[in-house]
């Protein structure tokens, strides 16, 4: 999948939303992760998806509940994540949306051992072989701007006379 970038100047924030919908025809629940991007090179499990955390607390998921999101065939689910950069570097990340079927069984295709390594990738394997969860994985870059410098204009009058001088010439002008 695609990045999807994010730029923010340093000590700001900006927002991104990852839109996400169930393609499947049945009720699930999902949960949503924030994880390092190297678990776009790993071998998913329950297991993996629990422990993975994300280093970089530049990017924040504004989900009250992450867990445990009921959806419906087809129903749509917006996950805005917050960017935040401190200094000026690149920085990478994953929103993972692992789904489950609502009801608690598994998916009914199992996962042969020489099966395609990006179909490993995307789902979750229970003990006896059957699918338990499939996984949508949305890489982020977030990009740091430089802020904005201010520019401050300072003027100084440099006076050519003192102000006496100046207020005898408006008099003469007058008279």
């Amino acid at each position: 999948m695609e990045a999807t970038t994010i730029s923010a100047c340093i000590g700001e924030y900006s927002s991104v939303v990852i839109s996400f919908e169930n393609p499947t025809a049945e009720n699930v629940v999902v949960d949503i992760k924030l994880a390092d991007h190297e678990l776009l090179n790993q071998c998913l499990s329950a297991s993996v998806l629990s422990q993975a955390t994300c280093k970089e607390s530049v990017f924040q998921l504004l989900v009250k509940q992450p867990q445990g999101i009921r959806l419906a065939p087809k129903e749509k689910l917006e996950v805005p994540v917050l960017f935040l950069p401190s200094e000026m570097k690149i920085y990478k990340a994953v929103v993972v949306i692992h789904v489950m079927r609502e009801n608690g069984e598994n998916w009914p295709y199992k996962v042969a051992a020489g099966s395609n390594t990006d179909l490993k990738r995307n789902v979750t394997v229970a003990q006896n072989g059957e699918t338990q969860g499939i996984v949508w994985i949305y890489p982020i870059n977030g990009t740091p701007e430089a802020p904005q410098q201010k520019s401050v204009v300072r003027l100084v009058d440099q006076p050519s006379d003192d102000w006496e001088t100046q207020a005898e010439r408006c008099q003469g002008s007058e008279g």
